[in-house]
C-alpha cells in the first residue's frame, strides 16, 4: 500500500505521462484515452460574471474578484475583473488601465487542477512540476499570472520573469503600478494520472496535508497490479 501510495502521488505531482522519455507502446489494461481537452480557456467578458469562470483574488469585503485579459495599444495583459462591473482592471507603464472593451475571462471546467503557489522572483524558475498558466505579453515577454495581498486587497496582476528589466509581479493600485518579488502565482497540474485511473478525484489536493486521507481511503478502492 505504501508503494502504491507513494506512486499514484507522484503521479499526481508531477508530468511523467506527457514526457516523451516517458511514452510507451505498451496500453494498459481498462484504459480510455480521450482527445486532449484544454482546461482552461478564455471568454469574451461581457459584464456578466460566467458561471464557469475561475476566481483569482479578493476584494476588502472578501468578494471574489476574477482574472482578466486585456488587449490594449498592442499588450495583452492579465487584469481583474470585480463582480458588477463593466471594465477590467490592468496596468502597464507606471499607471493602472481600466478599460471595457477588448477583455476576455478566464474560465475552467476543472477548477480543482489550479493551484495558487507562493514564491519569489528569483525562485519562480524552480517550479518545473507544474505549468505556470500563461496571462499575456508584454514588451516581447510572456506574462504568468500572479497575486499578492495588498491593503486588504488580494489583487491579481502579472509577472515578469527575473531575467527581464521589469522582473516582479506588478499589480494596479490607485493609478499606479507596484511591484512585489514575493507573491503567489497560479499554476494547472495537468492530469496525467487520468489515463491510469480514469475514476481518479481530481479535487484532491496532493499539496495539502489534511487531504492525504482522502487519498490513501481511495487508494483503498484500486485495483492495483
Amino acid at each position: 500500500m505504501l508503494l502504491s501510495y507513494c506512486f499514484i502521488l507522484s503521479l499526481l505531482i508531477g508530468h511523467c505521462l506527457t514526457k516523451s522519455s516517458c511514452r510507451s507502446n505498451v496500453t494498459p489494461k481498462n484504459v480510455t484515452f480521450k482527445k486532449v481537452i484544454p482546461d482552461y480557456y478564455w471568454r469574451e467578458y461581457l459584464g456578466v460574471i460566467p458561471d464557469d469562470a475561475f476566481p483569482g483574488g479578493s476584494d476588502k469585503s472578501g468578494a471574489h474578484t476574477y482574472i482578466g485579459q486585456m488587449f490594449t495599444k498592442g499588450l495583452l495583459l492579465p487584469a481583474t475583473i470585480y463582480q458588477g462591473s463593466q471594465t477590467a482592471l490592468a496596468s502597464a507603464g507606471g499607471i493602472s488601465i481600466r478599460q471595457e472593451n477588448f477583455v476576455k475571462i478566464l474560465c475552467t471546467q476543472s477548477p480543482g487542477r489550479y493551484r495558487w503557489i507562493p514564491t519569489e522572483n528569483s525562485k519562480i524558475h524552480l517550479l518545473t512540476d507544474v505549468h505556470l498558466v500563461i496571462g499575456g505579453t508584454e514588451a516581447g515577454y510572456v506574462l504568468n499570472i500572479g497575486r499578492v495581498n495588498h491593503e486588504m486587497n488580494v489583487v491579481i496582476g502579472k509577472i515578469f520573469a527575473d531575467h527581464t528589466l521589469h522582473k516582479g509581479l506588478k499589480i494596479p493600485y490607485n493609478n499606479q503600478e507596484i511591484t512585489y518579488q514575493s507573491y503567489e502565482v497560479l499554476v494547472y497540474r495537468y492530469p496525467g494520472y487520468r489515463l491510469l485511473f480514469p475514476n481518479f478525484d481530481e479535487n484532491i489536493n496532493p499539496f495539502n496535508i489534511n487531504e492525504i486521507d482522502k487519498l490513501k481511503k481511495m487508494l483503498a478502492n484500486l485495483h492495483l497490479q
